[in-house]
């Protein structure tokens, strides 16, 4: 074959290698770079393009895994992340991925934690660092990242654990700093104050570093009122970095906390007059000086830093800003110009310099300045939005309508930047400015929600409401919004007047979630009412989903709870959860609602409590299965089976704590409490009328009333005094006090009249009433003395009260007194027994009995009460409720 020939065959193999290079497109390195670059510039959807083209072109597991983890990127970047999961569990997966696996882990598990799914992210982070054994940096860095999340979500003992494999002298000095600082965090947060000072002491870190370690346990230190030690870990931490501004700080504020913040400065400006250049000393000085807030003494610490310093930026700067909280804005421009100066591109200086020049009348200047500082391009909505926005921050109103109304004829667009506009004529020109709130609140029901308060708000304080309406009608008329709908409804709800604007929004046709959006305005306003109106509107809606409804009923139903329609809640609950569907946390949190219901009328306590069980065991929520154990616990007390109620009470004593809180038990579960301060006590649990918390305090209180309960009186003496000492700062440590007493001091009486009074304790709560008076009445013919007697013969008196039998019971209270006279219960008791005479239409007797207890007490504080309705009496008028 001739030479020829061959060239020609050769030529022909590469145009056919060339031609088949095409059809197969760029190659893996070029489609990354093209993402990247289009990355670079903000285009997101092209650089993800390129990534799932490189995805395709990728020849081995270690492009593939780089590919993966670009597209993920960009994927989280378009909110898709789903799909960026997908892709990083792929690159993670890959047996090749090589250098890749690891950003890859670490990007999924950054995922995992914005989503709150911090199980999965710590877990990941701790394999990250059990496959790095061989690189213990990069093993130590994802440990970090884990103890980091854990003590961030305060999962202090799982974060110590996985701290405790990292030894300092073993870390590299980068890491040294943050692990040393989350280790510290641990401690503190237990309250290990020793284990955390050993910490600092063996942390590896030196210099900034180890001051700033010093400086967060001296803050822990004076919060905990132990300011002598927070001084010496503050000077700790000074003696590290000698110029540590909050080192300085923290060292004055507890110097303020002692008293000795006066001393502390005199001894520093003594030093200082040895040595009047020292710089950190000036500092100091200087900073002080800015804690007490004294801007003339700063101001002169600064004059002599600035005369050692006259071009340090940051100098003049604090100098200017000084000045300026002083109202010496002559002195504040010239620090401000020399600052601008030395750093003329500086938008943060240009903002200040420009709000001095706006209180000093130069608006001209000022609005140059704040061009320079916000970047302005005329023509440009988003800068003129920013520039705007400074403009009307620092009331040069005019300029701001200005620059909007420039920017608005350059886009061509008439609702461009309405809001802004309407924010800044507002104060001069409301009319106008209502007018712009009503373009703004065209756009969209977004937009609308937050517009249309402003312009109610505004319409209301310049008497402009009909003005408002009026607009929004014209604009409803030639477009009709949704969000122009939300703002009728608002402002006719303002007028009193709401229920045409909601018939008006549902014959536009809006949709369930935009009638909802006008309901949560309204309710977001306090028009409650209203918002039911609403609410009700969407419930009846023909396209609301069952998922929806069950929200809204219970929504409704939290409303009418409030206003005391329990029964119609009720109803309207059990007709939502009767229809089925919806997500299982609405099912659950309304079932909650409605079991609490049938709690507090007394009606299917079976059946609530099967409910509480059920959520207490598998709820939706972590806080709503928690709310349904303490519900148990309550009710499991009320009835008196308080061997079961002491049993959860541990359980939930001993479980991480929530941030969550329980009404008190229904009323109807407690019926005696209120009747009088003695019985209040000793029916106790809770301080009356308070709020419990779920936390261990209260659980630890409803353990040692468990063991009171159950005639244990020994035990329940010592875990009052314990509630008192393990929680001395909550509501429940001066009960437990008063409990201690009370036990003391009213069971000493023989065995027998102990157990009769505690079994009428617990049976009158459980309301078997009439066996709690047959053990009352062995406790009265006990012969006993006060005070346990008079205790039995006042809750005796209280039930008969609670249960109707008013001559009886006010024929026991009126014995009180001659029972037990000179008790602090007889006047007590006297009152009551008017308060049913009178109630029984008996004045005669009501006069004769307060007529008895201001004879009998007339320093009692009930004297003045009887006083009181002794003159309402003579004069016809009425009682007070009880």
């Amino acid at each position: 074959m001739g030479a020829r020939t061959l060239l020609a065959l050769a030529l022909l193999a590469a145009f056919r290698a060339a031609c088949v290079a095409q059809d197969a497109g760029p190659p893996f390195r070029q489609l990354i770079r093209d993402g990247q670059r289009l990355s670079s510039v903000g285009n997101v959807r092209g650089a993800s393009a390129k990534y799932a083209a490189a995805v395709e072109a990728a020849a081995n597991d270690q492009e593939l895994a780089e590919a993966l983890t670009a597209h993920a990127l960009a994927q989280r970047n378009l909110n898709r992340e789903d799909q960026a999961e997908a892709d990083l569990r792929r690159a993670v997966a890959l047996p090749g991925a090589g250098t890749f696996r690891r950003p890859a882990m670490f990007q999924l598990a950054a995922l995992l934690e914005g989503q709150d799914r911090l199980d999965e992210a710590i877990r990941l982070y701790r394999e990250v660092a059990a496959e790095l054994r061989a690189s213990p940096t990069e093993a130590a860095d994802a440990l970090l990242a884990a103890a980091r999340l854990l003590v961030e979500n305060e999962r202090l003992r799982e974060a110590g654990e996985v701290l405790a494999g990292l030894k300092p002298e073993t870390l590299p000095p980068h890491l040294r700093p943050e692990a040393a600082s989350l280790r510290l965090e641990v401690y503190l947060g237990s309250g290990d104050l020793e284990a955390a000072k050993a910490a600092i002491a063996e942390a590896g870190v030196e210099g900034q570093q180890r001051a700033s370690l010093y400086v967060r346990l001296a803050r822990v230190l004076l919060d905990r009122e132990r300011p002598d030690e927070a001084m010496k870990a503050c000077e700790t931490a000074i003696e590290a970095d000698p110029g540590n501004p909050a080192a300085w700080r923290m060292q004055y504020d507890i110097a303020t906390v002692q008293g000795t913040a006066e001393q502390l400065t005199t001894a520093l400006e003594a030093k200082l007059e040895a040595d009047p250049t020292n710089e950190v000393l000036l500092q100091r000085l200087a900073s002080y000086a800015e804690s007490d807030e004294d801007p003339d003494r700063a101001s002169v610490i600064f004059r002599k830093l600035l005369a050692l310093r006259p071009d340090d930026v940051n100098l003049l700067e604090r100098a200017g800003s000084l000045a300026a909280q002083a109202g010496r804005n002559e002195e504040a421009l010239g620090y401000y110009e020399a600052a601008l100066k030395a750093q003329p591109d500086d938008p943060g200086l240009c903002q200040m310099l420009g709000e001095v020049q706006a209180k000093l009348g130069h608006h001209a200047e000022a609005v140059a300045l704040f061009k320079r500082s916000a970047g302005f391009r005329p023509g440009n909505a988003d800068s003129a939005r920013r520039l705007g926005m400074v403009l009307t921050r620092s009331g040069l109103y005019d300029e701001a309508v200005q620059v909007y109304r420039e920017a608005r004829a350059s886009v061509h667009d008439p609702n461009a930047l309405a809001y802004e506009l309407a924010q800044a004529l507002a104060p001069g020109d409301p009319a106008g400015a209502l007018g712009e709130y009503v373009r703004a609140a065209s756009v969209s029901i977004d937009d609308a929600d937050i517009v249309a308060p402003e312009a109610v708000k505004l319409a209301r304080e310049t008497d402009l409401l009909p003005k408002l309406a009026e607009l929004t009608e014209a604009s409803l008329r030639e477009a009709a919004t949704p969000g122009l709908a939300l703002l009728l409804t608002l402002t006719q709800a303002a007028q009193g007047n709401v229920g045409p604007a909601l018939k008006r929004a549902v014959e536009l046709g809006l949709s369930p979630q935009n009638l909802l959006l006008i309901a949560e305005a309204l309710e977001v306003e306090g028009n409650r009412e209203a918002a039911a109106q609403a609410y009700a509107a969407v419930a009846a809606h023909p396209n609301a989903s069952p998922g929806l409804r069950l929200e809204l009923a219970a929504r409704v139903a939290e409303g009418q709870i409030t206003a005391g329609r329990r029964e119609e809640a009720r109803a309207l609950l059990q007709s939502a959860l009767g229809e089925g569907g919806g997500p299982p946390e609405l099912v659950d949190r309304a079932a909650f609602m409605l079991a609490d219901l049938d709690l507090s009328g007394g009606q299917d306590l079976a059946e609530a409590k099967e409910t509480f069980a059920r959520l207490a065991a598998r709820a939706s929520q972590p806080d709503l299965g928690r709310r349904a154990k303490w519900r148990l616990a309550d009710v499991a007390f009320a009835q008196g089976d308080f061997a079961e109620a002491e049993r959860l009470y541990r359980e939930l004593a001993s479980a991480p704590d929530l941030d969550i809180s329980l009404p008190p038990p229904p009323p109807d579960l407690d019926i005696l409490r209120g009747r009088g301060p003695m019985a209040a006590l000793i029916l106790g649990g809770t301080p009356p009328g308070s709020d419990p918390r779920t936390t261990p305090a209260y659980a630890a209180s409803q353990i040692a009333e468990c063991a009171f309960r159950k005639g244990d009186l020994q035990r329940a003496k010592a875990l009052f005094a314990e509630v008192a000492e393990k929680y001395p700062d909550s509501v429940y440590a001066n009960d437990a006090v008063e409990r201690r007493l009370f036990i003391s001091t009213h069971f000493s009486n023989p065995r027998s009249a102990t157990e009769a009074y505690l079994a009428a304790l617990t049976q009158a709560r459980t309301d078997q009433w009439e066996a709690a008076l047959e053990q009352l009445r062995l406790v009265a013919e006990a012969g006993l003395t006060e005070p346990l007697a008079d205790d039995a013969a006042l809750l005796a008196a209280s039930i008969l009260e609670a249960h109707g039998r008013l001559a009886e019971a006010a024929a026991a209270y009126r014995a009180l007194p001659d029972t037990f006279p000179g008790t602090l219960l007889a006047p007590e008791a006297l009152l009551n027994a008017a308060r049913m005479a009178r109630t029984s239409g008996d004045e005669a007797q009501a006069k004769e009995d307060l007529g008895r207890l201001l004879q009998n007490s007339p320093t009692a504080p009930m004297a003045k009460i009887a006083a009181l309705w002794l003159d309402d009496l003579e004069h016809g008028r009425p009682w007070p409720s009880p």
